[in-house]
Formats: C-alpha cells, sequence, structure tokens
C-alpha cells in the first residue's frame, strides 16, 4: 500500500470540451485537477469600470495552464473559494480528485504532504506574480486610454 496507490483509488479522469468552464472565479472549491491534455486560460473578472476600456470584456487571462500544471489549489487550503476561473481552450482531460479527500490522504502521511504543499506553494506564488504583473499592465492600457 503506497502513497500513490492511495490518490490513484480516489482519482477520475474527466473532459471538457473547448470554451467550458472547469472552475468558475469565486465558486466553492471542491476539486482539485491534474491537466493531462489541452490548454487552459485562468481568467480574473475585470471591474466595471474598465469594461469600455477593453472592450467590453468582463475577464481577463492572466495564465495559460498547460498539460501537467494544476487547477484547483483552492480545494486544499482555506476559505476554499476559487480565486479565477479555468476555461478550456481545447478539448481537455485532466485528472480530478475531491481536495478533502486528497487532505486526508496528505495528513495520514505527513512526509508526503510537505513536498506537494511546498510546490503547491510555488504554484500560487507563480500565479500571484503573473497576475500582478497583468493587473500592472492592465492599469496602463486603461490610464492610456482614459487619457485620450
Amino acid at each position: 500500500k503506497t502513497l500513490l496507490a492511495d490518490i490513484a483509488r480516489v482519482c477520475e479522469k474527466r473532459g471538457f470540451a473547448r470554451s467550458e468552464v472547469c472552475v468558475a472565479e469565486g465558486s466553492k472549491a471542491i476539486y482539485f485537477y491534474m491537466l493531462l491534455k489541452g490548454k487552459m486560460a485562468l481568467e480574473r473578472k475585470l471591474p466595471e469600470s474598465w469594461f469600455v476600456a477593453h472592450g467590453g470584456r468582463h475577464d481577463a487571462t492572466v495564465h495559460v495552464l498547460q498539460e501537467k500544471d494544476v487547477i484547483g489549489w483552492s480545494s486544499l487550503v482555506p476559505p476554499g473559494v476559487h480565486t479565477a476561473t479555468a476555461r478550456c481552450l481545447d478539448d481537455c482531460e485532466v485528472v480530478e480528485v475531491e481536495g478533502k479527500k486528497l487532505i486526508e490522504i496528505l495528513d495520514a502521511n505527513p512526509e508526503a504532504a510537505y513536498p506537494l504543499m511546498k510546490k503547491l506553494a510555488g504554484v500560487i506564488a507563480m500565479r500571484l506574480v503573473d497576475t500582478s504583473n497583468r493587473l500592472i499592465r492592465e492599469m496602463s492600457d486603461f490610464a492610456l486610454y482614459r487619457s485620450m
């Protein structure tokens, strides 16, 4: 009985069609996913004041997920709410695991939890940097638009 076998028992493969939303910003985070095939855009909602400056768009892509990237880290940490929307750019295939089941397995195997959570912290930090950089670009574009 190994850790990977325990995790594999609670995982399922799932498909999402092009343009389908895998997770929605602000929704309760239940599942943790690993992208096996395809690409997904991580999108953040824009404030209403930015709609006109961005051609009526209500969201901005802050990161593009590739194969082996993870989605739904919010299912593993409080408060358990998605911070972005993940929308499929292609037909996608994922491995899905209920966050609370994964946490139970990791709690029973603390030696495995640290490396996973350390890697997850790196993912979160990288996405924070990507989102911050995108926000700075969007604000610069918005300021330029308003000055015209």
